[in-house]
This record gives C-alpha cells, structure tokens and sequence, in this order.
C-alpha cells in the first residue's frame, strides 16, 4: 500500500466493469458492479465507497480507501493488480491512446485471423503515417522518414485486446521525444513529442473523412480537388490506405470506430475520447482517394536555387535543357530541367557565365535517381554568387 496511489481506483473500478451510482455530499462516491444497474438490485449488490480527498478526516479516508482495495483484492485478485498496474503506467507515463475497435458481430470477439492481422497492420501503419505527417507533409512516403517510423514504434506501447469486440490500441507516451533524423556529426538530433502525432492524427482524420462525405456528394473527377489540398492537413496515401484496410478487415453490416483519447488526464473526466466512426459506404471514395494520393506523389511543386552544371542546347529541335545543382530533401542533388522556353534558357545561360544561383520554379518529379522538370513555371537570375 505504500506506492498505492487512491486517486487510481475509480479508473481501476471503471476497467473492472464497476460504475459509480451516487455521491454523498461531496464526501464519498458509491460504486456498483455493471450488473446491479442491469437489474436495478442495489440493496443486495456489492458495492465500493471510495472517499473524496479532503471530504473526510484523514483516518477514516485511510481506512475506506484500504477496505476499497482489500475489497477488489479480495474478489479479483491477479486481475486488480494487473489493472492497476496497466492504470499506474498509463497515467505515470501520459499516455495517449488509439483505439481501434471492430464489432465482429460476435459475443465471444472472435474475429478471422487475416481480418485481425489486417486490422493490426492498419492501426500500425495509421501510427506511422501520422509520425511521418508530423515531420513533413506528403502525399506519398514510401520508404521515406524511417527514423521517425522506427523511433515512434520502439516507443509506444501496444494493448490488449478487449472481450466481445475485437480491438487494437496503441500508447504514445505523450511527452517521450522522437527521433525525426538520424544524427551526424554535422546534423544534430531533431524531435517531436508523442502528443504532436496524436494530434496530427487527429487533425489528418478529420480532415480525411471530411473529405471522404464531399467525396460521396460530388462527381468523381472532383476527387483530386477534394484531396489534394488535404495533403497539408496530413493526409497521405498511407493513412488513406490503412483506413481503407481497417475497413475491408470489418464485417460489412457493422462500423469501424477508430478511437483517439487526445488527452491522458485520467482525473478529468470531462475531456472525452474523440471518436471517427467508418462505414463500407465510404470505401469507394477512399480507394479513388488512394489513387489520386499515390499519383500525386509524382508531383510535387517546389521552388529550386541552385547552381547550372549544363547547358543543353539543339536549334534544330528548339529544345532547351539545363541541369542544375540544388538543395532538395536536406540533399545536394543534380536536377533535371528541361523544355525550358528560349528567354528562360538565356536566364540559365547568362547565370551559369556570370557565376551566379538560378531560381527555378515548377513541378518536380521524383525519378529512381534524383529529380526531372519539364516546363518550368519560372526561371530568373539570383543575385547570390555561386
């Protein structure tokens, strides 16, 4: 009893299946077992007072938060202890959690093992698109951000699942630092705390199934429009597609409900769990969301200063094209450029000779070796010396 802390017990008591009924004038709570308020029969339940801090001398808070604690010690006994233990370690660390929870339509939870690993790698892969979204924002990752990733999954802790449903939960300790890059001796290590994830996830699924209802509304060629813009809020391919596995891993005539406690303040039960409920209705929006996400990741608009390395040049086939040397990633990489027009191959020309940076402007897409340009928007001379 002497690293028990009491505060604890009405969150034991609510993960025990046990529901507070009244409170004595701001002294005591009376707690009852589930069952008693199914059939009403209070006189001849069981039940817990659990003293108010300040509401009674300390002797007699002593004595009924000892009675609580034999009382529950008594009747469940590994099983209190695991709970409070999971309660301790929850609140001592501050973690914040997601919760994913399947109806199977099922009393005993028991869900198909595909559907279940499904569901697991989903909740996995929803986690680490929003690490990654809380770094940069993208509409396509890939193997892109991997310390974050890999920081972020070493970090947090995974629940187990609960009877009658078939849930997955994962715990972020809100305030632990994650690891965003890998450190150097030039690059000094960058981090972001648990809770920036678990509010960019929040945020990014907002937005998602904001976009998923003007989905279903409009016509599909507006698909792009909807979702594009989205990318900033975090929405990225790889969130779009966990949500679309979670999906299709659940029985068709139930929801998918993805839980997000955005706060650990366990002693404030005002701050409720924000809830997203997903449907099958919105899989077909979510599979064009997919595609339209993953084919933007070819296209990204960026805005490059860097110095020309070549100057290509054919009169017959008036094809103009540069390489330029530029920043992009935390990299230097060679760019490729190219239908550039006439006056913007004179500004590459006259910046190359006369050893200053060129500002290039346009649309980037990632090839297997570096980055290619075609059309740039805009081309002109920095004052910056090479």
């Amino acid at each position: 009893m002497s690293e028990f802390d009491p505060k604890l017990l009405p969150l034991v008591l609510k993960d025990l299946g046990w529901r507070m009924k009244s409170e004595k004038n701001g002294l005591a709570q009376m707690w009852f077992p589930k069952e008693a308020f199914s059939y009403e029969s209070f006189n001849s339940s069981p039940s817990i007072i659990l003293p108010i801090e300040n509401g009674t001398s300390k002797t007699e808070y002593n004595s009924l938060i000892r009675d609580a604690y034999l009382s529950l010690e008594k009747e469940y006994g590994d099983r209190f202890e695991t709970t409070y233990a999971f309660q301790y370690t929850k609140t001592s660390e501050s973690l914040d959690t997601i919760k994913t929870h399947v109806d199977t339509g099922s009393k005993s939870g028991l869900i198909r093992w595909e559907d279940g690993k499904r569901l697991f790698d989903s909740t996995r892969n929803m986690l680490i698109s929003a690490a990654k979204a809380s770094d940069k924002r993208k509409s396509y990752y890939g193997n892109g951000s991997a310390t974050i990733a890999e920081s972020v999954l070493k970090g947090s802790y995974m629940g187990q699942t609960q009877i009658g449903s078939y849930i997955v939960t994962a715990y972020v300790p809100a305030y632990k630092q994650f690891q965003l890059n890998r450190t150097t001796k030039k690059n000094k290590m960058k981090s972001i705390p648990g809770r920036t994830i678990i509010h960019t996830l929040d945020r990014a699924l907002e937005g998602l199934l904001s976009g998923v209802e003007d989905g279903i509304k409009e016509e599909e060629d507006k698909i792009p429009e909807i979702f594009s813009p989205l990318v900033q809020q975090g929405v990225s391919f790889e969130l779009v597609s966990s949500i679309s596995e979670m999906v299709e891993s659940s029985p068709t005539s139930k929801a998918t409900t993805i839980q997000i406690n955005l706060e650990t303040r366990p002693m404030q039960p005002k701050i409720k769990p924000k809830v997203f409920e997903l449907e099958h209705r919105q899989l077909p929006v979510l599979k064009k969301a997919e595609q339209v996400l993953k084919e933007t990741k070819d296209k990204q608009s960026a805005k490059l200063l860097g110095e020309v390395i070549l100057l290509k040049h054919s009169s017959h086939e008036n094809d103009h094209e540069i390489k330029l040397s530029a920043i992009r990633d935390n990299k230097l990489r060679q760019i490729q450029i190219v239908a550039l027009d006439s006056d913007q191959y004179e500004q590459a020309l006259e910046a190359h000779g006369n050893g200053k940076l060129l500002e290039v402007a346009g649309t980037l897409i990632p090839q297997t070796r570096g980055y290619f340009m075609e059309h740039p928007t805009h081309v002109s001379i920095s004052k910056t010396d090479i």
